[in-house]
This record gives C-alpha cells, sequence and structure tokens, in this order.
C-alpha cells in the first residue's frame, strides 16, 4: 500500500476514536480523506479569512433590516485598508452593490462557519471538533476587528501542519455522512451535530485543498 493511502487510513482510524466517543456511527464503505497538499498559499487563506469575515457582518445586519447604505462604505474602506478587495468573490461583490436576495444575504451569512474552520487552520483558535452549535461570534470578529493593516493580522496567523487540517477535514466529512444517512430530524438530533455547522465548516475546510477559488462553488459529493 502506497504511503499516502497509509496516511489516509492511520487518519481515519483517528477519526473514528473521536465518533466513537461521540456515539456517531460511521459507514465503513465512507470515502478515506486523501493525502494532498493544500491548493490555497497562506496569503489566500489570511486575506480569504479578512474579506469573508467584514462581507459576513455586512450581510448580518442586512438580513436583519438594517441596509444603511453607511455600513457599505464602511465596509469597503475596511477592505481597502486592510488591502483584500481582490479576494472579494462574485456574491460578495454584488452584496456590496445592494443585489442580494433574502436568501443569498443568508447563504453568506453562514459563512461565519467556513471562516471559523479557516481562521482554525491559521492558528487563531484553538478546536473546532466540536459541531453541536455555531461558532463564538465575538471571537470570530475580534480575531479581524483590531488589525489596521494586512501585516498585522497575517503576523497573528501560524498555519497549522497540512496533516492536522486533513485530519479536522477527513472528521467534517464524517461527520457530514453520518447526518446524510440518518435520514429523518429526529435521528440527525440525536447526533447531535448542527447540519449547517457541519455543511459550512468543511467546506470550508475543502477550499483550502480544492482548485475551486470561489467556495460557494464548493461541492460536498
Amino acid at each position: 500500500m502506497a504511503s499516502k493511502d497509509l496516511e489516509s487510513v492511520e487518519r481515519r482510524e483517528k477519526t473514528k476514536k473521536i465518533l466513537s466517543s461521540k456515539n456517531i456511527p460511521i459507514d465503513e464503505s465512507t470515502a478515506l480523506t486523501e493525502t494532498v497538499k493544500p491548493a490555497k498559499d497562506f496569503d489566500s487563506m489570511c486575506k480569504r479569512a479578512i474579506a469573508s469575515l467584514l462581507v459576513i457582518q455586512l450581510a448580518s445586519s442586512f438580513y436583519e433590516g438594517d441596509r444603511d447604505s453607511d455600513n457599505i462604505e464602511i465596509i469597503k474602506r475596511y477592505l481597502s485598508m486592510l488591502d483584500v478587495e481582490k479576494s472579494l468573490l462574485t456574491l460578495e461583490k454584488k452584496m456590496l452593490e445592494g443585489k442580494l436576495t433574502k436568501e443569498q444575504l443568508l447563504s453568506v451569512t453562514w459563512k461565519y462557519e467556513a471562516y471559523w474552520s479557516l481562521v482554525w487552520s491559521l492558528g487563531l483558535i484553538e478546536d473546532i471538533a466540536d459541531a453541536s452549535k455555531t461558532c463564538d461570534f465575538n471571537t470570530a470578529i475580534s480575531l479581524v476587528r483590531d488589525c489596521l493593516e494586512y501585516d498585522e493580522f497575517k503576523s497573528k496567523c501560524k498555519i497549522r501542519p497540512e496533516s492536522e487540517i486533513l485530519e479536522m477535514k477527513d472528521l467534517y466529512f464524517c461527520y457530514y455522512k453520518a447526518i446524510c444517512a440518518a435520514g429523518d430530524e429526529q435521528e440527525v438530533r440525536k447526533l447531535k451535530l448542527n447540519p449547517d455547522v457541519v455543511k459550512e465548516r468543511l467546506k470550508g475546510l475543502e477550499w483550502i485543498f480544492s482548485k475551486q477559488k470561489d467556495w460557494f462553488e464548493i461541492t460536498l459529493d
């Protein structure tokens, strides 16, 4: 067996132990997480984190009904100040033009969880293995809020080893497959996993290794 296949098997064994401790079943046919290199570099990850967090905050206020145009200008200034305008995705750019539907705004807001897995990968928070509840929004915001320039944020980050990120990706993939297999809502509740949290954090982890630039386009097939 190739060494990278051995790594995948060993990774899955670690995942199984965590799932067992949480009483979450695993389908033995669930595909292993391949050992691959990240497709995104350190700067891309840092800039995606900043840009997404700023836009997510704006989407949240829009979704709650506060569409003050001054808020858009404030976010634009921060995007410029932190030099991350070029990291905006298509849907995020449309939001800055005030063109998103409420459903699309909700989609952007849920990216708090993709952001959460990204800042974990950048070493800014300790652990994200608990997928039973949403992220700590105050902490999520504070990681960017006090930075006045891009290098200040970047200096706080230290990307985790690839093996560690792949282990978390494998865990979340198995969470996702367990939710899919559970079927009805009552069975999903027994897993003590928040399906939306699992889906969005997995997308964030997938984005790191995917050649797909737009994480709104990441699929979980």
